[in-house]
């Protein structure tokens, strides 16, 4: 096809699209897609890069959904990851493919998928795509940390990504993985409590109100580790004047235990 590799044509993106939803209807053997209007897209387009992306991405979430607890096999992922290295210019398929590693346990691999994502986004200039790309790998890290995997080296990574993110610009996302970090590492330092205060009491303007919520949660559960009962009373009426009844089960729960 002549067609640029960043642009899918019309007719091939809706047959594509149907597979997708196909694939999830019938449930079938992952081979039984080769049935489908798969064919019809190849036939039409053998080589156009964003069409073999879509295929692969058909393929691989049917065998994901049948085939929950089995890992992909290498070839496939191997597919995969020649399907997206076509697509040069698009930074969301190195994100998917990286949540495609992290899913398989695949941690290494979903790192350099997203710094690849991360250095295609810098090439363009695309300053949302850095950002997303440095908040991904600062949320893969910090689940590792918060898992208690051993090793310094997801620390670290959290560190370097949010510090980062920062450099962009202002990011309460950021700020709010920082302060869980110390949370996962240090969970009753005063530095921890600071941090999550900052978050709850002090949100910079145009602050998500789930990063709020969130920062409540994981205060409450240092405050209740410190047995802080005032500073508890000070967050329940925060979370009240905030309408934020998750907090307030959440604290007769832990007070009723």
């Amino acid at each position: 096809s002549s067609s640029s590799p960043a642009i899918l044509p019309l007719h091939l993106a809706q047959v594509v699209w149907k597979c997708f939803s196909w694939s999830t209807i019938l449930k079938c053997h992952p081979l039984t897609l080769s049935l489908l209007p798969l064919s019809q897209v190849l036939s039409v387009s053998p080589e156009h890069p964003a069409v073999v992306l879509l295929l692969r991405q058909v393929q691989c979430e049917h065998l994901l959904l049948s085939s929950v607890g089995t890992a992909l096999p290498a070839s496939v992922l191997e597919q995969l990851s020649s399907a997206v290295l076509a697509n040069h210019t698009s930074v969301a398929a190195w994100h998917w493919l990286a949540e495609v590693y992290r899913t398989q346990g695949l941690l290494v691999q979903a790192v350099m998928a997203y710094r690849q994502s991360l250095q295609l986004a810098s090439q363009l200039d695309l300053h949302s795509g850095k950002m997303a790309c440095l908040l991904r790998l600062a949320l893969l890290a910090l689940s590792l940390c918060m898992a208690k995997v051993p090793g310094d080296e997801w620390k670290e990574l959290v560190l370097e990504a949010t510090t980062e993110a920062l450099k962009l610009g202002p990011s309460p996302v950021a700020l709010l993985v920082q302060a869980l970090l110390h949370f996962a590492t240090k969970m009753g330092a005063r530095e921890t409590r600071r941090l999550l205060e900052r978050l709850v009491y002090f949100p910079s303007q145009g602050c998500p109100e789930t990063v709020a919520c969130v920062a409540r949660w994981y205060l409450l559960r240092h405050l209740h580790a410190k047995d802080d009962l005032e500073l508890m009373d000070t967050l329940v009426d925060d979370a009240k004047a905030s309408g934020d009844g998750r907090l307030l089960e959440f604290h007769t729960r832990l007070t009723s235990c």
